[in-house]
C-alpha cells in the first residue's frame, strides 16, 4: 500500500504531457502483455492438439501394420514393426498387446528400456507432467484383436513457455517503442491547447489586458474551457 501511495504521488507530480503519456503507454503495455499470455496459452493448446492428431495416425499407421503379426502370432514382425518408432524422437516407449491384454511385443528408446508397459483401457492420459500414454485398439472384423500403446515424451513445459515468452518479449520492446512514440506524437493534441491557455491567461493576468481573446483550438470539453475563460475575460473587461 505504501509503495502504491508513493506511486501515485510521483504520478500526481507530473506534469501534464508526461501523464498523458504515462497513461497511454500503460494501457498499451497492458494490451500487449494480455495478447501475451493468450498467445502463450494458444501455443500450449495448439502444440498439445498437434501431438495428439499426429498420436492418432502414428498409431493408427502401427497398429494396422502390426495386426498380421498378431494373427500369425509373430512376435518378432511385431517387434520390427515397433522399432520403426524410433525415428519418431518423441515415443519413447511402444507396447503390443494380444487379446488376452498380455504384452506381446515392445519398443524401448534408450534410457527408457525400464518401463513396465501396463494394459491401460483404450484412451488418451497424461503420465505425470512429461509424458503422454495414447492406447489404440486394434479393430478387424469388429473384433478387438489387441492393443497398441504409446508413450510419447512432450516437449519440457519451460521450453515451450521460454520460446513463447522469447517471442513475447520481442513483440513487447516493439510495441513499447511504437506506443511511445505514439504517445508521444499524439499527446500534443491535448497538452498543447492546455498548456497555451495556462501561458495566455499568464500574460493576461501579467499586462492587465482583459481585452484579450482566446482562439477556441476544438470543438470538444477544451474548447468549451476556452469559451467560459472568453466569458470571464468579457464580464472582467465590462
Amino acid at each position: 500500500m505504501k509503495i502504491q501511495l508513493l506511486a501515485w504521488k510521483h504520478f500526481q507530480g507530473l506534469s501534464l504531457k508526461n501523464k498523458l503519456i504515462f497513461i497511454q503507454l500503460l494501457i498499451a503495455l497492458a494490451i500487449i502483455s494480455v495478447l501475451i499470455v493468450f498467445q502463450i496459452i494458444s501455443d500450449q493448446l495448439e502444440s498439445r492438439a498437434a501431438i495428439i492428431q499426429n498420436l492418432r495416425s502414428i498409431a493408427k499407421i502401427v497398429g494396422d501394420n502390426s495386426l498380421p503379426a498378431l494373427n500369425f502370432l509373430d512376435a518378432s514382425a511385431a517387434t520390427e514393426i515397433l522399432a520403426s518408432l524410433r525415428f519418431e524422437s518423441h515415443i519413447v516407449n511402444a507396447g503390443l498387446f494380444d487379446a488376452e491384454k498380455k504384452l506381446f511385443a515392445d519398443y524401448a528408446r534408450s534410457g527408457y528400456r525400464d518401463y513396465s508397459y501396463p494394459y491401460l483401457p483404450p484412451g488418451l492420459r497424461r503420465e505425470g507432467g512429461r509424458f503422454i500414454i495414447f492406447v489404440y485398439p486394434l479393430v478387424q472384423d469388429d473384433i478387438t484383436l489387441g492393443y497398441l500403446l504409446i508413450r510419447y515424451r512432450t516437449p519440457g513445459l519451460f521450453f515451450t513457455v521460454a520460446r513463447s515468452l522469447g517471442l513475447g518479449l520481442i513483440v513487447l520492446v516493439l510495441g513499447t517503442i511504437l506506443a511511445l512514440g505514439l504517445a508521444v506524437r499524439t499527446q500534443r493534441a491535448v497538452s498543447r491547447p492546455i498548456l497555451n491557455l495556462i501561458e495566455t491567461t499568464k500574460r493576461i493576468s501579467a499586462e492587465h489586458d482583459y481585452s484579450r481573446r482566446l482562439v477556441k483550438p476544438t470543438s470538444d470539453e477544451i474548447g468549451t474551457l476556452y469559451d467560459g475563460i472568453n466569458e470571464m475575460l468579457e464580464e472582467i473587461e465590462k
